[in-house]
């Protein structure tokens, strides 16, 4: 089922945008969380960071498909300027080009973001990455 959801969204960004650069990127990027979690150094603290980042990051997600609906370019570049600084800072990598290219494209008044891509790119990629951030709390 990963398989196809992870081709599903990369069909999207590919037929609706021609936007691909963030294919070959990981949804999470291992060094990145063991280097906070050890700059942390603490596991209470680095769980209640993580949790706080993913529920931040999905009330963002809804905040930039409401300004999508809304046709709010402003409060759409907002909201993806946030979740791609806070992804960054995770290891949320794909997460946060995906981010990037959505605040960019609203900065710039391109009509290029479609349903699918912010339903199938940026969220699948969310769940995907929520997925594996609890993989890794899990295993170590």
């Amino acid at each position: 089922m990963y398989e196809l959801q992870q081709d599903s969204a990369e069909e999207v960004a590919k037929e609706t945008i021609g936007f691909t650069s963030f294919l070959e990127l990981s949804t999470l990027e291992c060094q990145t969380i063991q280097d906070l979690r050890a700059m942390i150094d603490d596991d209470l603290a680095f769980s209640d960071l993580i949790t706080v980042y993913i529920n931040s990051a999905k009330i963002l997600i809804d905040k930039i498909q409401e300004a999508f609906i809304d046709n709010d370019a402003e409060n759409l570049r907002i909201a993806s300027h946030s979740l791609k600084s806070t992804s960054a800072s995770v290891g949320a990598t794909k997460l946060s080009q995906i981010c990037k290219f959505v605040e960019q494209t609203s900065r710039e008044g391109k009509n290029t973001i479609t349903a699918e891509f912010i339903n199938d790119v940026l969220v699948g990629e969310y769940n995907l990455l929520v997925q594996e951030i609890k993989t890794y709390v899990t295993a170590y």
